[in-house]
């Protein structure tokens, strides 16, 4: 097993752990726009390939391996199984794999684990993935994660350029934007203490790690804000969201669109942070559907 899976996965067993095989129609999916007649009976398999990391397989007798594209979806901190398949769901609905990335405080709390945990994640689609073509869904604290792993694509150009150029979509919602305020505001909202106090501890700590915290988060927001891939990138926000300023949302918009980055938003006077597929479902799903009708994707189905 090469080093790199070997520091994601940490030991072979946790490759192959629980194993289950569901039907979309068990679900109650509706068919999407991309999948064959019958889609709603598709089965997926899912397979837990670590504890941070969920694969799910569409039934290869309807799509072959090499036709579908693999989701790399990063979930929000603290995410639920269930809050998750309402987009898991959307995506197998297609006849898509999806990839479900589980971040931990850790990972944003101590950046040297999120630098170990993407660079482990990156060595796993270029070594096991193949040459299939990559979605990329970040959620909030999600996309967090989803910059450093671009922090690597930026500073090691040679070694994971194949990844690079097979992402051909980004899809982002409710990202944490706006200074270290709105980052201490998204570790308060999942902390059981009052979150004056959080944001206050949280703050200090910043103040006391900045060399390992604050620079860190720095060049990945550089990385994040420089895009570097140049993939067609849609953005879901709101106004009234606490983890996030909707003006440096807008800036960081009008800034991706002089740089020619094929851009689409959606975005809501009230709506709720992670949530809004809850709250404006057909919106959502109707801007989500139409930016992936748009991506270069084949899926060829077995008929």
């Amino acid at each position: 097993m090469a080093a790199g899976v070997r520091l994601l996965f940490g030991v072979r067993r946790t490759l192959y752990g629980r194993s289950s095989v569901f039907t979309c129609a068990h679900l109650g999916m509706s068919t999407q726009a991309g999948a064959p007649p019958g889609s709603s009976e598709l089965k997926y398999r899912t397979r837990d390939l670590s504890p941070l990391l969920q694969l799910r397989t569409c039934d290869e007798s309807v799509f072959p391996p090499e036709s579908r594209p693999l989701v790399v979806l990063f979930g929000w901190l603290g995410a639920k199984p269930r809050g998750l398949d309402r987009y898991r769901d959307l995506y197998t609905g297609r006849g898509w794999d999806v990839l479900t990335v589980r971040g931990q405080l850790a990972h944003f709390a101590w950046p040297p684990r999120a630098l170990s945990f993407t660079e482990g994640l990156l060595s796993y689609l270029q070594e096991s993935t193949a040459e299939r073509r990559l979605v990329v869904h970040a959620f909030s604290v999600g996309a967090y994660l989803y910059a450093i792993l671009l922090l690597h694509l930026h500073q090691h150009p040679e070694r994971y350029g194949r990844v690079r150029s097979r992402i051909i979509g980004q899809v982002y919602d409710s990202i944490v934007i706006g200074g270290l305020d709105k980052m201490a505001t998204g570790v308060a909202e999942v902390s059981p203490l009052p979150n004056a106090v959080v944001k206050s501890a949280t703050m200090a700590y910043f103040a006391l790690t900045r060399r390992y915290t604050v620079d860190t988060y720095n060049l990945a927001i550089d990385a994040f804000r420089n895009q570097q891939v140049s993939a067609p990138t849609l953005l879901f926000y709101c106004e009234n969201d606490p983890m996030s300023r909707p003006d440096a949302v807008r800036e960081l918009l009008q800034y991706w669109r002089q740089t020619g980055v094929a851009l689409q938003e959606r975005s809501w006077a009230k709506s709720r942070h992670a949530g809004h597929l809850v709250v404006h479902r057909e919106d959502y799903l109707q801007a989500l559907g139409s930016f992936l009708d748009s991506l270069p994707i084949m899926v060829k189905a077995k008929l």
